[in-house]
């Protein structure tokens, strides 16, 4: 496995423990999982992902929990700032699982794997985040 370049996982669950490719040729990384295994994005696996330094591309398909109609770059965005009230007003707002993978993404936006150049992250058919390397801190 040392020469896996772009793997196609069947779900964001995967991510936790891939910091063991951490300097290989790993430098694409894809999860869309089926409907049925969920795509949840955990905070576990964004620390997974950090370690990632030779990672360009990131591609994920999440999975959200009973918040179909969330876009999650707008929440993102509306709530960049953490222990806000309008922080706290969207968190109640949302499933627990949903709240952790705002949670990871904001920590994925904030440190992104250092050679990352790219994000698209969908929510079922709908894309939630598009970044490319001039939008990443």
């Amino acid at each position: 496995m040392p020469h896996l370049g772009k793997p196609h996982l069947p779900s964001t669950a995967c991510f936790k423990g891939i910091e063991v490719f951490a300097g290989s040729k790993l430098h694409t990384l894809t999860a869309t999982p089926e409907e049925w295994v969920g795509g949840q994005l955990r905070l576990s696996h964004t620390s997974s992902l950090q370690r990632l330094t030779q990672l360009r591309e990131l591609r994920i398909d999440l999975f959200l929990y009973g918040d179909p109609d969330i876009n999650l770059g707008q929440a993102v965005d509306d709530a960049a700032l953490p222990g806000t009230e309008d922080d706290a007003s969207l968190r109640a707002e949302l499933h627990l699982d949903t709240v952790e993978a705002l949670s990871a993404l904001r920590r994925l936006v904030i440190s992104p794997p250092a050679g990352l150049q790219s994000v698209s992250i969908w929510c079922g058919s709908k894309a939630c985040i598009g970044m490319q390397t001039a939008m990443m801190p």
